[in-house]
């Protein structure tokens, strides 16, 4: 059998593609595995060299396979995987070259200190475009790091900020490094929050973190107590941080973490999340119930005020959730009003201006939105209204629904808000006219549903990213919309066959001979 030769070269690329994950993956395990049989700390420092460069080259190779439209998280991250090898390269320049243990701090703490922001603020742009910017997905995450910042002080912190025996200089970097693992997990908490669909990506990346995080505490704690050495088991943990985020870019799904936006992006307060939050928030008398059982002295400066910011923290989480309540409860008043205007309506042009008038005041004065209505089938649709002043612009355009992918028409047949690539609409540019710009909006269409067919979509383009339940609303006002085109449809049938009616009795009931005569006379 004859194979088109672009098809071949294209599943070659994807096993390629696959392929580099999985042997890097299984590499790097037995890496780390073959670490701990080397015999000197020189050949240890040489292959945790290797494992930080070999995450370099990773992101290097797995943006230029993958191609995301968003690169620049993944720049940020392959930037801040430089800094460990700077440090590495000068601890093992003291040990190595010098022959000499290295002094502390040195150059080497201010590249790994730097190594902290990249991923935060790489994390911060790829949870841009998977989270609404509520209050929840904010403050969440700020109670679980006031929380665990209180642990950190007083066990890996304070010990260090109050010995006056060492000099101010190695104080501070002591506790920057716990400070920084604190917000490092401030964002990953966010990262782990979001709810939706997460890709392999997602937990390659979340796994390495959490690896980090784990190995960060481990390390404060053993060398506090003066029980750390170079080969430790621990170490294990800061090289499989490196390669599951190696492993991470180098996976396909790459593109989708950082350019896909979350279709459920909005924070719920699920039971494990309140369980986080009250873990965190209990946090601050655990701690003085732990030092009055030790007999050690109570920092009550640090847990009185990490206390205060907790309890605002808190009551700033339950104006959230009231409203949230409130803006739910003038939803549903919102949808009732409509629904009596639909009702009211004369006709279908009345059913038009309701629903785009409702649409206009879901989607709030802040962002700037346009609607239409187009009417058919899940093949093609007309434009049939519009809003603006210029809606005449757009009237009667045809929307192709049947270029749409499979999963937005299959989202529309199962009556779910979809968001699209972009408007396939005839005469698309003529929206400019209109002020917006279709490929700068989002998309959004809300189906027409009336037993289980599409009979057309509430267009609009907005450039706010609606949230789940503003989603849900639109949902029920397409419910509503169709039910009185429906309805409306069915009195203009009754009406047609009642004057069929009448003129059929006309016909028969009259004494004259009613003749039908064409232009031709016959």
């Amino acid at each position: 059998f004859w194979t088109h030769p672009f098809r071949t070269d294209r599943k070659v690329k994807v096993r390629r593609r696959l392929q580099a994950w999985h042997m890097y993956l299984a590499v790097g395990v037995l890496a780390t595995g073959a670490y701990f049989l080397l015999p000197t700390q020189t050949a240890q420092y040489v292959l945790r060299l290797l494992a930080v460069g070999s995450t370099s080259a990773a992101f290097v190779a797995g943006i230029v396979m993958h191609r995301p439209k968003r690169p620049l998280p993944w720049y940020v991250l392959g930037f801040a995987m430089l800094m460990p090898i700077f440090g590495t390269v000068t601890l093992g320049y003291y040990e190595a070259v010098l022959g000499i243990e290295s002094p502390f701090p040195t150059v080497a703490d201010a590249f790994f200190l730097a190594t902290y922001p990249g991923p935060i603020a790489a994390l911060l742009l790829i949870q841009s475009r998977r989270l609404v910017r509520d209050r929840a997905s904010t403050i969440d995450p700020i109670i679980v790091a006031v929380g665990v910042g209180m642990l950190a002080w007083v066990f890996l912190m304070k010990p260090y900020a109050t010995d006056q025996s060492l000099p101010m200089l190695e104080r501070l970097v002591l506790t920057t490094y716990p400070l920084m693992d604190v917000v490092l997990l401030a964002v990953v908490v966010r990262m782990l929050l979001v709810r939706g669909e997460r890709p392999f990506s997602y937990y390659a990346m979340v796994t390495g973190l959490v690896s980090l995080l784990v190995f960060d505490a481990a390390y404060a704690a053993t060398t506090l107590i003066g029980t750390y050495q170079n080969g430790n088991p621990i170490d294990a943990l800061e090289i499989l941080s490196f390669v599951f985020a190696g492993v991470a870019v180098l996976h396909p799904s790459m593109v989708d973490l950082s350019d896909k936006t979350v279709l459920e992006p909005e924070t719920k307060l699920t039971r494990r999340r309140l369980a986080l939050l009250a873990a965190a928030s209990l946090m601050a008398p655990l701690l003085i119930a732990l030092q009055w059982a030790r007999g050690g002295t109570i920092d009550v400066p640090v847990l009185v005020g990490g206390s205060v910011v907790l309890f605002l923290l808190v009551l700033g989480r339950m104006a959230g959730i009231m409203s949230a309540r409130e803006e739910a409860i003038g939803r549903e008043k919102h949808l009732r009003r409509t629904a009596a205007k639909l009702v009211a309506a004369p006709n279908r042009k009345g059913i038009y201006e309701v629903a785009l008038d409702a649409t206009h005041d879901l989607l709030g004065s802040e962002s700037s939105s346009w609607a239409g209505i187009a009417t058919g089938s899940l093949e093609e649709a007309t434009l049939v209204a519009a809003s603006g002043d210029n809606s005449g612009e757009v009237m009667g355009a045809q929307l192709h629904l049947d270029e749409y992918p499979d999963a937005v028409r299959t989202g529309l047949l199962e009556g779910r808000v979809v968001e699209a690539e972009g408007l396939n609409i005839a005469y698309s540019s003529r929206l400019k006219i209109l002020g917006f710009n279709p490929d700068a909006h989002s998309v959004y269409l809300v189906p027409l549903l009336a037993q289980a067919q599409l009979r057309g979509a509430i267009l609009i383009l907005t450039d706010a990213l609606l949230s789940e339940d503003s989603q849900a609303t639109l949902e029920a006002l397409g419910r509503e919309v169709t039910l009185a085109l429906e309805s409306t449809a069915l009195s203009e049938e009754i009406h047609r066959r009642e004057s069929e009616e009448r003129f059929r009795a006309l016909v028969q009931n009259s004494s004259d001979v009613v003749a039908i005569v064409r232009a031709d006379g016959v």
